[in-house]
């Protein structure tokens, strides 16, 4: 049941939050379990059991672990069979595919290789177990959670599809008074409607050029062509994501929750490092204090010398851990070596950046820090976006103009109409932070006023405007159809 389907917007939402505020405080767990558990069966009635099971496993992995938590087997066990689920779901076709070709290369019968449906938010719910787990044994959490609690944590609707990655610790519910449980339903509602214009009205659009041009062959993809499709795909997933994450944010918030951000202007990044403390910020803070940071660790005890191989130390844990970090970074995103490779590409870049070249990058001027980070992440989304290396190899020499400089067949023109220009020029100041920026200054020029009478008028005129962002978007919604979250596939 998408967050942009009619259903949701007008049964599964209303009725959820109606009954939720209805019942008494003690329900209120029992009410998030039931709508959780009807949406995940709504998306596919056999994810239920695999779910069932998974959370009963690991409730009692908890248990095990708040009773012996110097124990180092009972948390590996914890994460391995958490990410033995995960690998048989999501990578198993994949590593058989690889598997078979080298078998045949060697004259050996291949495999009969694996098809599992792949269960609804797996790779985001996987890692918040994960991170359960590992701060139950660092007595981060006190006391595991309860079979009801573990069952949340793991199913909570709003967070299932693609996240953001939540912490035990943080995943309460708050008492707020009377007055700050009305602000923080109207914040929601509002954060999750202007999700759901950006999805519909902004992401989608943009997705139809986007996706047309990756769909071309290669003696297609021109100069103006690929640069078309590439700019395209790059806004489309950022607003697809985002808008994912607002929608999220804004249910969780009408329930009582908060969320952690997952976006903070990411194309406004002045390095690659800087990047990706503004990009999917959930996913970076978990491989930061789950990987990166162990691994760090582990090969500093390993390394005590000062220098080793002929490099400094610390340069070289450093290196190897970013190395391993990005490389399982693709992996996460993907049962591909296109992934693979995506997320080689940002962890190359990060170890030029921390080798000598980020105090070069600060000393220049800020015009070509964002030129150098926006060209990193084009050529990024080019590799994540193509189903193969040929394809994304022919995306970026069509950037270079190799491919030729005539647009060819592909009538390119077509694509950039009015709706298409304006969801765009939308799409690029959203971006840069420009619409917040307006919207901030609008609010405090009136409160200068004494009078509380423009402080209403500005309520009012952002009221009547998600109304309006509503309708629309639920007429786009009845015209086009679901379309689904770009992330929903990982």
């Amino acid at each position: 049941m998408p967050f942009t389907s009619l259903t949701f917007l007008f049964l599964f939402l209303p009725l959820t939050l109606a009954v939720y505020y209805l019942v008494p405080v003690r329900a209120k767990p029992g009410v998030i379990a039931f709508a959780s558990l009807f949406f995940l069966a709504w998306a596919k009635l056999s994810y239920v059991p695999v779910m069932i099971i998974s959370v009963l496993i690991n409730r009692e992995l908890g248990v095990l672990i708040a009773r012996n938590r110097k124990s180092r087997n009972i948390i590996a066990l914890a994460v391995v069979f958490n990410l033995l689920v995960l690998v048989l779901f999501k990578y198993s076709g994949f590593l058989c595919s690889n598997l078979n070709s080298l078998l045949h290369f060697a004259g050996i019968p291949e495999l009969p290789v694996p098809s599992f449906l792949l269960p609804l938010g797996i790779s985001f719910f996987t890692f918040r177990i994960i991170s359960y787990h590992i701060d139950l044994r660092r007595n981060k959490i006190r006391e595991p959670a309860s079979l009801l609690g573990m069952f949340n944590y793991m199913t909570f609707f709003p967070q299932l599809g693609a996240g953001p990655i939540v912490r035990y610790t943080s995943f309460t519910s708050t008492r707020w008074q009377s007055r700050q449980k009305q602000i923080l339903f109207y914040n929601g509602i509002r954060r999750f409607l202007y999700g759901l214009a950006k999805k519909v009205m902004i992401a989608n659009t943009i997705g139809i050029t986007a996706d047309a041009v990756f769909s071309l062959p290669p003696e297609e993809l021109t100069l103006a062509v690929s640069w078309l499709g590439t700019l395209s795909y790059a806004m489309q997933v950022y607003f697809d994501f985002s808008a994912y994450t607002d929608m999220a944010v804004g249910i969780s918030m009408c329930l009582g929750f908060t969320a952690p951000e997952n976006f903070n202007f990411p194309y406004r990044a002045r390095s690659v490092k800087d990047f990706w403390t503004r990009w999917h910020m959930s996913l970076t803070d978990w491989f930061r204090d789950y990987l990166f940071l162990p691994l760090a660790f582990a090969f500093s005890r390993k390394m005590p010398a000062y220098r080793t191989i002929g490099l400094r130390t610390d340069l070289l844990i450093y290196l190897l851990s970013i190395f391993i970090t990005w490389i399982l970074v693709g992996f996460w995103h993907g049962a591909d070596w296109t992934f693979i490779a995506w997320g080689l590409w940002f962890g190359l870049f990060l170890i030029i950046e921390q080798a000598g070249f980020r105090k070069i990058l600060h000393r220049s001027p800020r015009f070509i820090q964002h030129s150098y980070t926006l060209l990193i992440i084009l050529i990024a989304w080019i590799f994540f976006r193509s189903g193969t290396f040929t394809q994304g190899t022919s995306m970026i020499r069509g950037l270079l103009g190799l491919n030729g400089m005539e647009p060819g067949s592909f009538e390119w023109y077509k694509h950039l109409n009015p709706t298409y220009i304006i969801a765009m020029v939308i799409a690029i100041t959203g971006a840069a932070g420009l619409l917040k920026s307006l919207r901030i200054r609008l609010f405090k020029r009136f409160l200068r006023f004494r009078s509380a009478t423009p402080a209403l008028v500005f309520r009012l005129s952002d009221a009547i405007l998600l109304i309006g962002l509503m309708l629309v978007s639920v007429a786009e919604i009845l015209r086009i159809g679901y379309s689904p979250f770009i992330y929903f596939k990982f």
